[in-house]
């Protein structure tokens, strides 16, 4: 009789000790999944903001005034207009106030030949906003720009050249505009810089397990940003592959790296082509249960 009473006693113990325990896993990968949100709406409200950055120094009159005047017209507003001299002050003290190296670390106008004498002009040229394209002619991004019809493009570090990473930011956003002169297309680029370190430190509060990691990539498998890059190095992960074998955004997949069961999502950054990718080791996340 005593037998009879444990056995089933035992099994139901069993049952519902799985049963909590697959709770508690549900419970501790929704709370991941809810971190992982509130990460990415981070990380877009800071994209977000350098982009209306962006905008605002494009749409400005006094931009759209310069690309719009010939030469021989610049020249005589540089020498004898103090209108438009007080213009350009007000302009690039504008652009001077935006930067505050926190998120924004510089912003750039490069700008073809053909407005060398607005750019190269001393009271334009001391504030080094202004610069000529032929400094960016060998980055990555000016030949996306030069190949493609896109208007506008956010960069990872990899696409800049290494005077830019050095001197202005190790992220930006760019946005081309083009005007036409004698049918000739003249091109600038509006180019705001930012920081990556400010990333890097969204991604890092992304992290509740041990051991976990957070990745940035985009389209073209540029790896953008980590919380942890000796961490993410474990991981051999590429953008088309976590889109696919991950159908659903935000929802946690047990997936394998050698030897080791990692719970993995992403999420799509809003008007970019980056993806957050989260990665959970599995018994972190048992440990945490």
């Amino acid at each position: 009789h005593f037998l009879v009473v444990l056995i089933p006693s035992f099994v139901i113990a069993i049952l519902l000790y799985n049963q909590l325990s697959n709770i508690m896993l549900s419970n501790t990968i929704k709370s991941e999944q809810n971190l992982a949100k509130q990460t990415a709406g981070n990380i877009e409200n800071t994209i977000s903001s350098v982009k209306e950055t962006a905008d605002q120094i494009a749409s400005d009159d006094f931009l759209k005034q310069i690309l719009h005047t010939k030469p021989e017209s610049m020249k005589d507003n540089l020498s004898s207009s103090e209108y438009f001299i007080s213009e350009a002050g007000d302009y690039l003290s504008q652009i001077q106030s935006i930067i505050d190296y926190d998120n924004i670390t510089a912003v750039k106008i490069y700008m073809d030949d053909y407005y060398k004498t607005f750019y190269d002009d001393p009271i334009i040229s001391y504030k080094e906003v202004f610069k000529s394209t032929k400094s960016i002619e060998g980055s990555y991004w000016y030949g996306i720009f030069s190949s493609t019809s896109k208007q506008t493009l956010i960069c990872p570090s990899l696409y800049l050249t290494p005077s830019e990473e050095k001197y202005n930011g190790e992220l930006a956003y760019i946005r081309k505009m083009s005007v036409f002169h004698d049918r000739q297309e003249l091109k600038a680029y509006v180019v705001v810089y930012f920081s990556k370190e400010k990333i890097d430190s969204i991604l890092r509060k992304n992290m509740s397990i041990a051991d976990s990691s957070s990745i940035l990539l985009n389209e073209r498998e540029a790896l953008i940003s980590s919380s942890n890059y000796a961490l993410s190095g474990k991981y051999l992960i590429y953008y088309n592959d976590v889109i696919q074998n991950l159908t659903n955004t935000n929802n946690f997949k047990l997936v394998s790296f050698g030897r080791e069961r990692v719970y993995m999502a992403y999420n799509q950054i809003t008007d970019t082509d980056w993806i957050m990718v989260s990665l959970v080791p599995s018994t972190g996340v048992i440990e945490e249960s």
